[in-house]
């Protein structure tokens, strides 16, 4: 029960493609690219609010963020494994 859907940036690289449930939010798996069809993040949403482990690639480096409701928990640079940011 969820639709799929792809945006496109104006240069027809994909920009966003992920699904949404019937009411409309972002729900399940989302990928975004850079206009170089690079892929930028990826991650889980459930109706709406960001979940779980995301991933970022930016500059050749990759950060993990763990969400919790739509709230960054915390934020681990996976190069150096060290912890950016810790919420409690």
């Amino acid at each position: 029960n969820l639709i799929e859907a792809t945006y496109y940036h104006e240069n027809g690289e994909v920009s966003q493609e992920g699904t949404f449930d019937l009411a409309g939010k972002l729900h399940g798996e989302w990928t975004s690219y850079n206009a170089a069809g690079d892929k930028i993040s990826k991650g889980l949403y459930e109706k709406g609010a960001k979940t779980g482990k995301w991933f970022f690639w930016e500059d050749g480096k990759t950060r993990e963020v763990e969400f919790n409701n739509n709230v960054i928990a915390s934020v681990i640079n996976k190069e150096s494994k060290s912890k950016v940011v810790i919420k409690d």
